[in-house]
């Protein structure tokens, strides 16, 4: 069985529950606590979701980096120092470029997925023992050689019994437009779902979570009437309900981003573009009876194409990778009353351009990744401190 004390970090995906205070917030702090050198000896560019154990270490991935410039698994202990725990080679099966995160059993085996490599060069599911021995429990193989998806690109989620549940961007049938899979702990795996464009939905990217009583909701890059991507929930069968159908009039447009679910069954994400005359993205809400409620529109100013959102207490906070006060992306906070204000604006030697959900410890800090900016320009590691008035 997988980790208990884990499942608000990820199991559930970029969902986050911390039990903080919503009380008035002084002035947060970013501190860039690593950064990365790229190179053989270090990983680069991350795009994950981080993961956090009780000790407050941070686990995540890296989309380059390593011996191969592959990719790595990396760690961080509550210091700063930083242990390489797995450098990908996308040689002899191994997987390439990972690009989102981690999750752990109870024994802290840890599992993700690939975007590339393996056998096929289409991705792959390993799991990785805390000896650093890893294992591939599946190789994607795509339309060629069956109905199997390719390229994932989501961390994984998890179901009561064990089983492993994600979404590949291309792969399940002719279409060729993206799957839902799942797949055992000992690497049984099987497509639940496969993406057919129009009102289905198409090329899943990083959207996916798994809700009460054992229901996935995710979102679509592209599909729907106006090709713009569609929000869903689906059972762990694989029957899929189409909730919403971005891209008409100010509504959003290629939601392409980390999700996060209430207690309530309400889904909360963004999307890259739309809105308004900006064209910078939104933040919505779909509530469980697909009724959309658009939260804040981007202007640039104020961030542009937003990629997740984590709900921490009741309030949202999230990430944009670009705009901001000097275009290289924000941290936004958007209160339980609705009121939206930029957290952070990165400046390049402080990270550029997040992409990760953020991620909250037991005291309510909030840490994430940026894919560049740092000392090297590598991409960086950071915490946020959500210092609370007196």
């Amino acid at each position: 069985m997988f980790s208990r004390c884990h499942r608000t970090a990820l199991l559930l995906g970029p969902l986050v529950a911390a039990a903080i205070s919503t009380a008035a917030m002084a002035a947060p702090k970013l501190q860039v606590i690593y950064n990365f050198a790229g190179g053989s000896g270090d990983g680069a560019n991350p795009v994950g979701p981080l993961l956090i154990d009780d000790r407050g270490s941070l686990y995540g991935t890296t989309t380059n980096g390593g011996s191969a410039d592959d990719g790595t698994i990396f760690k961080i202990s509550r210091r700063g120092q930083e242990s390489v725990l797995h450098v990908f080679t996308g040689t002899s099966g191994d997987g390439s470029h990972p690009l989102g995160g981690v999750i752990a059993d109870q024994s802290f085996n840890l599992y993700g997925a690939t975007s590339g490599g393996g056998t096929n060069g289409l991705g792959v599911v390993f799991k990785l023992a805390p000896t650093g021995a890893e294992t591939i429990l599946h190789t994607f193989q795509g339309i060629c050689c069956g109905s199997d998806g390719s390229f994932p690109y989501t961390s994984l989620v998890v179901d009561k019994q064990g089983n492993m549940f994600g979404t590949t961007m291309k792969g399940g049938n002719s279409s060729d437009l993206g799957t839902v899979f799942r797949i055992t702990p000992t690497g049984t795996e099987s497509l639940i779902h496969a993406f057919s464009g129009a009102m289905d939905g198409s090329e899943p990217l990083f959207g996916f979570a798994r809700g009460r009583k054992g229901i996935f909701y995710g979102a679509t890059g592209l599909g729907g009437d106006q090709d713009a991507g569609v929000a869903f929930r689906m059972t762990s069968d694989g029957t899929e309900t189409v909730l919403h159908q971005f891209g008409s009039g100010s509504d959003g447009q290629y939601a392409q981003g980390w999700i996060a679910l209430d207690d309530k069954g309400a889904m909360y994400g963004t999307t890259v573009n739309g809105g308004g005359g900006a064209n910078a993205g939104i933040v919505y809400k779909i509530d469980k009876n697909g009724t959309e409620s658009i939260l804040h529109v981007f202007n640039g100013a104020d961030g542009e194409n937003p990629v997740s959102v984590s709900l921490v207490g009741n309030d949202l906070y999230g990430i944009t990778s670009f705009g901001g006060a000097n275009a290289d992306g924000t941290v936004f906070k958007i209160s339980s009353n609705g009121k939206f204000s930029v957290l952070h604006s990165f400046a390049g030697n402080d990270g550029r351009e997040p992409t990760c959900p953020l991620v909250a410890d037991s005291n309510g800090n909030l840490y994430g990744t940026t894919i560049g900016g740092g000392t090297n320009n590598n991409g960086v590691v950071f915490k946020l401190t959500l210092k609370k008035k007196g």
